[in-house]
């Protein structure tokens, strides 16, 4: 659902904002500065004073703007989790993403790719898969975030948050312009706290919390008219505790539910203790954490020679997570007899240096009839420190599991638009193919079962971890998009695309057992989608109105899935093994596979109804269903695992995918005199059920609003009351841990009404 305008073509700059305009919105979802009224892709628009007066800090609260995605944490924050018509990335293992982030137009990592939000001068997500016109491949679609670009004018902005659970934030930007129309320099930071709303009784905790703070200088040169160069650097650092996850049952016919009787503590007593001290308590007897450094440096170049022009864009992203998590939620529980211990505890780190570099080459052709784009995409990821993985199991101490994955990607692709004019008034042919190779280089190793974990990729090499070995794969596929679109009249535009999406195949770690060894490759994931879709606007007397509907029918083959409990357990028997050989060095890591499961449909409609009933009141309505449908599925050996893990064998589950969501949104401005600017927002958010892993969670609603007044007493002052979650409504945001083994449902519930005050002084 588009908003306000977005940014122009070159994302360079951030143009006037004026919100009762229909039909003004520019994005740049095809590079180059386009009506979003005028493409044939759906695609939602913020730009920075609707993030503001939505009060969009974090990819959750972006959510509730955006029917039919899902952006939120995996085990933390840090870890966001995009997921766009059904596509997302696997939850466990290395594996690629079916929606990507962009920041500055540079792909972001795939691992704690969260990006700060703040100071941003537009924020647009691409619905469909994505690669013939830029960056890397996808299967879903892609959320591009653009930072508040230098300008050649002084100016500059602080502004002061407090609210609720001791919330205190200062942001700020300064813009300097350092030659005229020649040299411009921007500088922002951002640092915010938050105690957290979850408290862990055992070791008197709070979760939930916030505690980051980011930093970005960005420098504009423009020697000529004929040339632009943007370059970026971003800092991120962020020492929070981690999300709390609170035990709510037992998994069906479980081991512990069996056992829950006779263990001592009883886990049904703990069951009865967790449910008298509310949903955001737990007893964790362990101290979490969710630890993160993040730094990039982008440039973006764009040259004109004569009626071509040359784009480069080269990306630096560097970036650390370290997170420990106590997935249970519980102390520890003698559930053997051996003494007491963990259900389910966790740690994992991630390190990884990626860079990319794009060159992109566009003109014009045939009197302007044809419009042309060429170009090639070059990526390559690898470890930077310390990447392991450990389970602590139903009272068994893990060992670390290393993964150092070296990634490489190449690409050319190409994309021409041509005006059939001459057939029919506004008709135009687009058409875009792509070509991908792929190559992954995994060293797996074992480590200590104490943290810290020392491990480095050299030591992998070189023999110093326990079991190192290697494992080497390559995929390539092509993909294309094509479309035709009829700009009917100046106000109807019409489409119909095809698209072919493909996410490339990897590795499973460590080097399997016998009994695995079928599954230490997966292969990749297409998808092949038709879009039919209608972009209107209309007025009837004083009321103006837009209305975008679009319906999709989406093929998915070879999907990748994770399945889950794969791990040796007490008195195991090579004959009984899932494995074939009960060595616990050998499971696989997290106690997860990567696997091909199978084939699925997807058929889904979105829509979209902006109407301005008067000049100084906007109602916007948002709505989206998607049917997904498993067609075929090979889990092959594994069929037992996923029957015992509570799975139907013929299905393959969509995971973060509610079937309907729906927003609906009122802002009303009104001069107030000499007071300022009086602005209301009011939003309301209904998603449908939710499956996350094993559990189904219920379907729930929320209201958001914000208050504004701008320019206080004529003053560059502007004073706003927010409150997210204003009626304090509970909802299970995502699963901790759900299966058969470890037998346990514990869940995260959603952030509580939250609220505060800001104020922000312009200059």
């Amino acid at each position: 659902m588009a908003q306000v305008p977005a940014t122009t073509g070159t994302a360079l700059e951030s143009p006037p904002i004026n919100a009762a305009e229909l039909g003004d919105i520019v994005v740049t979802a095809r590079r180059t500065s386009e009506s979003i009224q005028r493409i044939p892709v759906t695609v939602s628009a913020f730009s920075a004073s609707s993030l503001r007066e939505a009060s969009v800090t974090t990819p959750e609260t972006l959510q509730q703007r955006i029917p039919g995605v899902y952006l939120g944490g995996a085990g933390a924050s840090t870890n966001t989790v995009f997921v766009i018509r059904g596509q997302a990335k696997p939850l466990i293992g290395v594996g690629q993403p079916g929606a990507i982030t962009y920041f500055a137009d540079v792909p972001l990592p795939t691992v704690a790719s969260s990006q700060p939000q703040y100071d941003m001068g537009s924020i647009q997500v691409l619905k469909g898969p994505q690669g013939t016109l830029f960056g890397r491949n996808t299967t879903g679609g892609a959320v591009l975030l653009y930072p508040q670009a230098p300008t050649y004018a002084f100016g500059g902005y602080v502004q002061g948050t407090i609210g609720n659970f001791q919330m205190r934030g200062a942001e700020g930007a300064l813009n300097l312009p350092i030659s005229d129309e020649k040299v411009a320099l921007r500088i922002a930071g951002r640092y915010t706290r938050r105690d957290g709303y979850f408290h862990s009784m055992g070791i008197n905790q709070r979760l939930y919390d916030i505690n980051n703070g980011a930093f970005r200088a960005s420098l504009l040169v423009q020697p000529s008219e004929a040339i632009k160069s943007l370059t970026i650097f971003d800092y991120y650092k962020a020492n929070e505790n981690g999300p709390g996850q609170t035990f709510i049952g037992f998994f069906p016919g479980s081991l512990l539910e069996g056992l829950a009787p006779f263990t001592n503590p009883s886990l049904n007593s703990l069951l009865s203790q967790q449910r008298s001290i509310g949903k955001r308590r737990n007893f964790s007897d362990i101290e979490t954490f969710d630890r993160s450094t993040a730094f990039g440096l982008t440039n973006r170049t764009d040259l004109e020679v004569g009626n071509l022009t040359f784009t480069n864009i080269v990306g630096i992203r560097d970036v650390k997570w370290a997170s420990q998590a106590n997935f249970d939620g519980l102390p520890a529980v003698d559930l053997f007899g051996g003494g007491p211990g963990p259900v389910l505890n966790s740690y994992r780190s991630n390190a990884f240096h990626q860079v990319t570099e794009e060159l992109q080459v566009h003109g014009k052709a045939f009197d302007d009839r044809l419009s042309w784009l060429v170009g090639g995409f070059y990526l390559t990821s690898k470890p930077d420190g310390e990447n392991a993985d450990r389970a602590d199991v139903l009272n068994g101490s893990g060992t670390a599991v290393y993964t150092f994955s070296t990634e490489n990607s190449r690409a050319i692709f190409g994309n021409l638009s041509y005006d059939l004019g001459g057939l029919a008034p506004g008709l135009k042919l687009d058409l875009g193919a792509r070509y991908t190779w792929d190559r992954i280089d995994v060293c797996s190793a074992l480590g200590g079962a104490t943290p810290p974990y020392p491990g480095r990729r050299a030591d992998c090499n070189g023999g110093v971890l326990t079991g190192a070995a290697r494992t080497r794969a390559r995929f390539k596929k092509p993909t294309w998009t094509a479309a035709l679109n009829w700009q009917i009249d100046r106000d109807n535009f019409a489409y119909i695309t095809t698209r072919r999406g493909y996410r490339a195949g990897g590795v499973n770690v460590p080097v399997l057992g016998p009994g695995l060894a079928p599954f230490q490759l997966f292969d990749p994931e297409t998808i092949t989608d038709v879009e039919l879709g209608l972009k209107s606007k209309w007025t009837i007397g004083a009321v103006r109105g837009q209305v975008n509907i679009a319906a999709f029918a989406a093929k998915s083959k070879n999907v990748q899935y994770n399945v889950l409990g794969l791990f040796t357990t007490a008195g195991c028997t090579p004959a009984s093994s899932f494995d074939g050989d009960c060595d616990v060095a050998n499971d696989p890591s997290s106690a997860a596979l990567i696997i091909n499961a199978g084939d699925t449909r997807v058929r889904g409609i979105e829509a979209s109804l902006t109407i301005h009933p008067t000049p100084m009141l906007t109602l916007d309505v948002g709505a989206s269903h998607i049917a997904p449908k498993t067609t075929h599925t090979t889990y092959g050996t594994l069929t037992p695992f996923v029957v015992a893990g509570g799975g139907d064998p013929a299905v393959i589950p969509f995971q973060y995918v509610p079937k309907t969501t729906v927003s609906v949104g009122a802002r009303y401005e009104v001069d107030a005199g000499a007071a300022g600017t009086f602005v209301a927002n009011l939003d309301y958010y209904w998603s449908d059920k939710v499956t996350y892993g094993l559990y189904t969670a219920d379907a729930y609603d929320t209201v958001n609003a914000r208050i504004d007044l701008n320019d206080v007493a004529g003053l560059p002052i502007d004073l706003s009351l927010f409150a997210r979650n204003l009626f304090n409504a509970d909802w299970v945001a995502t699963n901790g841990v759900v299966g058969f083994l470890p037998g346990i449902v514990t869940v995260d519930y959603n952030e509580p009404r939250t609220f505060g005050i800001q104020a922000r002084y312009r200059f």
